[in-house]
């Protein structure tokens, strides 16, 4: 079968059609201002705007881009030099620390974290940088981070603190960095939470001051007036998670079992308390340190445990150099910590576990930072023998002073 061309089918007289109207076009199109004409005609197209996002412009530009006040304006391009993002200073790498030590054999550096929160605070801010000051640990690997509320009420105390942090920094023994952080604070109690300010304020902290490099973060309340100078040495040769000195309270009448001023919110938690806690409503929280007031848990409190070793003797001026260490360093499992000495690694923060302002485990606060750190299989010790000691307590007030 013989293929015919196309021209063939088409009468004749559609091809001239055809043909007249694209010769027409195409003169049209070199003689006229189409962009595919001539290229001298291109100037004569218009991209309205300047060369910046949208992000970087000012309010009442997009009419203007627009065209709405009757003008149009050319394209401008930009014309910077691409930077090679390599060597830009302002990306920086970061390491996280994996031992108690650097590379360069330097001690590893710490975190010293207060909150500041009240004009009682303030009171002992002096003592409280000189106890920092005479921490025998390399200044150079110490900084310091501070909490103060915001607000008009508390602007004395927020310049009592930034007074007495200047005047440490510009100690002959100033630390390695000192950051006062102000932060709004509802003063109320969070979901029954009696401690809900103190652990949203220490979360706020630790989350605005912890770097990559830091291996510990030591909370060290204004209130502890007494304490060893070696206490970051001491509490990092625990070799825990989480490790805590045993807290009394200066002036307070020992009661059967222990100080009544001691910090009762470092705990072992027993059969009867963990078989309470099935039996309670989740948002129920168990008063921090309630040494079986409101419930009958029967747990074991650190302060109830220790003997003051380092002070048995103060007729002996050596007597701490003579301690058995063994004594001293004795160690107890615990389930939940107080604050005013507490050594956490940085790990257990950057991991997620936190103070909770809200029930966890029916306990809030520092006690509930302790469950959620045993829940995640972290190690929390005690030192029932290592006492470390806070302001002095009336036998009435001491375990609301401290909890």
């Amino acid at each position: 079968m013989k293929l015919l061309a196309y021209k063939d089918h088409v009468p004749r007289w559609v091809l001239v059609v055809v043909g007249v109207f694209t010769t027409t076009f195409l003169f049209l199109a070199a003689t006229s201002n189409l962009p595919f004409g001539s290229s001298t005609n291109l100037h004569k197209f218009y991209c309205h705007g300047r060369a910046m996002t949208p992000q970087d412009a000012a309010s009442g530009l997009y009419a203007t881009w627009a065209g709405g006040d009757g003008k149009q304006r050319k394209k401008e391009f930009n014309t910077h030099v691409a930077v090679d993002v390599s060597e830009v200073e302002s990306i920086q790498h970061f390491e996280f620390a994996a031992d108690d030590n650097n590379s360069d054999g330097d001690e590893a550096r710490v975190l010293a974290l207060t909150p500041v929160l009240n004009e009682a605070d303030v009171k002992g801010l002096p003592e409280y940088f000189k106890r920092l000051g005479d921490l025998h640990y390399s200044h150079d690997r110490i900084d310091i981070g501070i909490l103060v509320p915001a607000g008009e009420q508390y602007s004395s105390l927020r310049k009592a603190v930034r007074a007495a942090a200047d005047a440490v920094q510009e100690s002959k023994r100033p630390f390695r960095s000192l950051r006062v952080v102000t932060k709004s604070l509802d003063g109320s109690d969070s979901n029954g939470c009696r401690d809900g300010e103190d652990a949203k304020a220490r979360n706020y902290l630790v989350a605005a001051t912890l770097l990559p490099s830091h291996v510990y973060v030591l909370w060290h309340d204004v209130n502890l007036v007494d304490a060893p100078a070696t206490l970051i040495e001491d509490l990092i040769r625990a070799n825990a998670d989480i490790a805590t000195p045993n807290t009394w309270a200066k002036g307070a009448t020992a009661a059967a079992g222990g100080p009544e001023g001691g910090d009762y919110r470092a705990w072992t938690e027993s059969p009867a308390g963990s078989k309470l806690a099935l039996g309670l409503p989740k948002d129920t929280i168990i008063p921090a340190g309630d040494r079986g007031r409101t419930y009958e848990t029967d747990r074991t409190y650190l302060a109830v445990q220790g003997q003051n070793v380092l002070d048995a003797d103060k007729a002996n001026p050596d007597n701490d150099k003579n301690v058995d260490e063994e004594v001293l360093f004795a160690q107890v499992p615990l389930d939940a910590v107080g604050t005013a000495a507490l050594l956490v690694r940085a790990d257990v923060h950057r991991t997620g576990i936190v103070f909770p302002w809200f029930s966890f485990e029916n306990q809030c606060g520092s006690e509930g930072f302790g469950k959620m750190a045993r829940r995640a299989g972290y190690k929390i010790v005690g030192l029932p023998n290592y006492i470390v000691w806070t302001g002095t307590a009336t036998t009435d007030s001491a375990a609301d002073k401290t909890e």
